[in-house]
């Protein structure tokens, strides 16, 4: 029977693959977009073809979009690039820790940076150091440090200072130390599901040109709508008229 870690592998595998695929969906988004404005064709008919054909893989296409433009913005927020949030993402996962806990750690990381804690002092870590160290790189050297203390209240009190209300559930990847997680992270580049930043860029154009579809998709409806409240205010008036 497949493990838990297996079956999570074998369910997203291909991701970087489809958002490799993303790239030249989104470009023939943007020629479909472009056709519905120049010849006035129906986006209710275009999308409900498009979905007829091949629902099943649109589904899967923009669920990895999704993904994909997720980390996108993600990235942006917390300063961290889309290569190491993605891999760090895929070991919190192996550590059941949700993306958005990730996140808010990170975050908070950062702000401890910039105000240049007394906690990552106390770690040994020089102003110049947290200057030049990019924020992943910085959290592999802290992973390190966890993994020498003992667990303990010491341990989650330091983890809350520096990652916030996400230290707590953090501890467990804190504790793989830095060898631990580049071995999860290398292991996400095996599996294809490390994404880099053009790929991430892809996704993110790519709902945003799907945004565009699905308005003007429901301008028309609404279009339509309006015109048949006025035809059947016109048959009113003719009624009453007879």
């Amino acid at each position: 029977m497949a493990s838990e870690k297996e079956l999570r592998i074998k369910i997203t595998a291909n991701s970087a693959q489809f958002l490799n695929a993303v790239k030249g969906v989104n470009s023939s988004l943007g020629s479909l977009i472009s056709t519905v404005g120049r010849f006035q064709m129906s986006a209710v008919g275009v999308v409900a073809g498009i979905s007829s054909v091949a629902a099943g893989l649109a589904k899967i296409i923009k669920s990895t979009a999704d993904y994909g433009d997720e980390i996108y913005n993600t990235s942006q927020k917390i300063g961290i690039s889309v290569e190491a949030l993605s891999g760090l993402q895929y070991a919190a996962g192996l550590a059941n820790i949700e993306h958005a806990t990730l996140t808010i750690g990170i975050k908070k990381l950062s702000t401890a940076v910039v105000e240049s804690s007394k906690e990552l002092k106390s770690l040994g870590f020089t102003q110049s150091e947290l200057g030049n160290l990019k924020t992943d790189e910085l959290l592999l050297k802290l992973a390190d440090r966890f993994r020498q203390m003992e667990d303990g209240a010491g341990k989650t009190a330091l983890a809350v200072k520096l990652f916030g209300r996400s230290g707590i559930e953090l501890i467990p990847l804190l504790n793989e130390g830095s060898a631990g997680i580049k071995k999860m992270t290398d292991e996400a580049k095996a599996f294809g599901l490390v994404i880099d930043e053009k790929a991430a860029k892809a996704a993110d154009d790519f709902n945003d040109n799907l945004d565009l579809v699905i308005c003007d998709q429901d301008n028309q409806a609404n279009q339509k709508n309006h015109l048949k409240i006025k035809v059947q205010d016109n048959l009113r008036a003719i009624a009453v008229y007879l």
